[in-house]
């Protein structure tokens, strides 16, 4: 497992960074499905709503390597995919409405899908914030180790 960590890219690694996290975290709520339902709550719902905000967290963070790195390659010559590539974005916010919505209704109006309530809205949303704060802090730290970078490099020279 570890070797094949290394094989990946920097953006790879990210996504299987996130895949990671995703699974232990649904490991770790997968238990709570075994929680008495006397409140009326279903505690499934939990774990299966990170399952399903994870898929949606996963597809979009796969959309937004696969397609920078169409934008950011000078050797691809189709107009054809660069131009699809900011369709993308607007996919990726269809994706995150569909799956809120989805979630949403099961949590709120389970009536609309006849009880159908295996969704949790609040665990479903967590990991979709969860993806905007892992691209800035990821971002963030590679600014600051690119920035670190000529400084040694003067250094050296010297």
């Amino acid at each position: 497992m570890v070797n094949f960590y290394k094989k990946l890219d920097k953006d790879h690694k990210g996504l299987f960074i996130l895949a990671v996290i995703d699974i232990v975290v649904f490991l770790l709520l997968l238990p709570l499905a075994f929680l008495h339902e006397d409140s009326g709550f279903k505690w499934l719902s939990v774990s299966m709503g990170w399952l399903l905000g994870s898929i949606a967290q996963l597809i979009a963070y796969g959309s937004i390597i696969f397609f920078s790195s169409i934008i950011l390659n000078p050797n691809i010559k189709s107009n054809g995919l660069k131009a699809v590539a900011p369709l993308t974005f607007f996919l990726r916010f269809a994706l995150y409405i569909i799956v809120l919505a989805v979630s949403a209704i099961c949590t709120f109006k389970k009536d609309i899908f006849g009880g159908f309530d295996l969704f949790n809205f609040w665990s479903c949303a967590v990991p979709l914030v969860f993806l905007s704060f892992y691209t800035m802090g990821a971002k963030l730290i590679e600014l600051k180790n690119v920035g670190a970078s000529p400084k040694e490099e003067i250094k050296e020279e010297k």
